[in-house]
C-alpha cells in the first residue's frame, strides 16, 4: 500500500465554487486495469467546471469530489497496454483533474502530437 498523497481541490457538497471547495491532502490514485496516472501540470478552468461543482453538469459528483473536468500532464503509471509509455505527455478529460495526480481510463487520454520548442 503505498502511503503518496497530493494536494487536491475537493468538494463534499455542490454549491457556489468559493463556499464548498477545500484544498485537502489526499491519497494518491492507484492506476486499475485500462487506467493511466497522470501527473498534473496544467488544469483549465470553465464554465462547464463550476456547473459540475453546483451540480448542474450532465456528469454528477461522487463525494467527496475532487474538481476539474480536463487537464493536461505527463504518464506517471501506464495502462495494461502499449499506448502509453511513462513520461509521454497528454491530455485528458476526466474528473478530478484539479489535484497533483490524476487518475482516468486509457480511452480519455489523448498523446500530444508534434514537438515544441
Amino acid at each position: 500500500m503505498s502511503d503518496l498523497t497530493m494536494p487536491a481541490l475537493v468538494f463534499g457538497a455542490t454549491g457556489d465554487p468559493l463556499e464548498v471547495l477545500q484544498w485537502e491532502e489526499r491519497p494518491a490514485p492507484r492506476r486499475v486495469s485500462g487506467s493511466v496516472l497522470i501527473d498534473v501540470i496544467a488544469r483549465p478552468i470553465h464554465p462547464a467546471d463550476h456547473a459540475f461543482i453546483r451540480g448542474r453538469y450532465r456528469i454528477q459528483p461522487q463525494f467527496p469530489q475532487i474538481a476539474g473536468l480536463e487537464g493536461a500532464g505527463v504518464i506517471r503509471e501506464s495502462s495494461d497496454s502499449e499506448e502509453f509509455t511513462v513520461g509521454q505527455r497528454v491530455a485528458f478529460r476526466w474528473p478530478g483533474s484539479w489535484a497533483g495526480i490524476s487518475g482516468c481510463a486509457g480511452r480519455a487520454a489523448h498523446r500530444r502530437s508534434g514537438r515544441r520548442g
